[in-house]
């Protein structure tokens, strides 16, 4: 699979089970109540997962993902309350997010490796399975242990941070910082996740290089 396809199959990706789902959302909220616009929206990515699994009989580990953030979404807008409690249920979603790359590391299946390789390799059936022989280089176990780590603990430390500001500051002043508080956690996160992916590439080749000659 060469770059272009992979770039294209990742922003295949991110249409179906996130910018689509949103903008469906987004079109909808405020002609229906916001559990009926979530739910509407969360039939994307849940028939993309469909598909995915009747074609190729197995699962796309981003799209649940993402469905089950949308899922969450939908609970997280059932709860009701004060001003104060409905701006914290958006972090329940990034708690239990988080929670689930923690708990895919302690039953030693880090999430970002199953990330890593559906958008590094695609659909393939043999570029999956070159892929899944690199977690025999313990350099690269560590990696992807290293990268859902900091993924979980982003997802915790946001929904800290996002329920702090809420019962500090004013509705207001939270609404106007709320946005800057997501791009700067999650975009932080993403530039340093390309980062450290490109130096794992770089000293994965090294690796194998070293192994062929030896």
């Amino acid at each position: 699979m060469n770059r272009q396809e992979i770039i294209r199959g990742i922003l295949i990706t991110f249409l179906i089970n996130l910018a689509v789902p949103l903008g469906v959302y987004e079109l909808l909220q405020g002609r229906m109540s916001d559990v009926t616009a979530l739910a509407i929206a969360t039939t994307i990515p849940l028939v993309e997962n469909l598909w995915v699994f009747l074609r190729h009989r197995r699962v796309d580990a981003f799209g649940v993902f993402m469905l089950v953030g949308f899922l969450l979404a939908i609970g997280a807008a059932l709860i009701s309350g004060d001003e104060k409690m409905l701006l914290v249920r958006e972090s329940f979603v990034s708690v239990v997010l988080g929670l689930i790359c923690i708990g895919s590391i302690l039953i030693g299946n880090p999430l970002v490796f199953a990330f890593s390789k559906r958008f590094a390799v695609g659909t393939d059936p043999e570029a999956r399975r070159e892929y899944d022989r690199n977690w025999q280089y313990a350099h690269f176990r560590k990696a992807m242990y290293r990268m859902t780590w900091v993924w979980g603990l982003v997802c915790l430390a946001e929904a800290v941070i996002r329920t702090s500001c809420v019962y500090t500051m004013s509705v207001e002043a939270f609404l106007a910082v709320s946005p800057f508080i997501t791009a700067i956690c999650f975009g932080g996160a993403a530039v340093w996740n390309i980062a450290a992916a490109r130096r794992l590439r770089q000293e994965l080749g090294k690796i194998k290089a070293r192994r062929q000659l030896a």
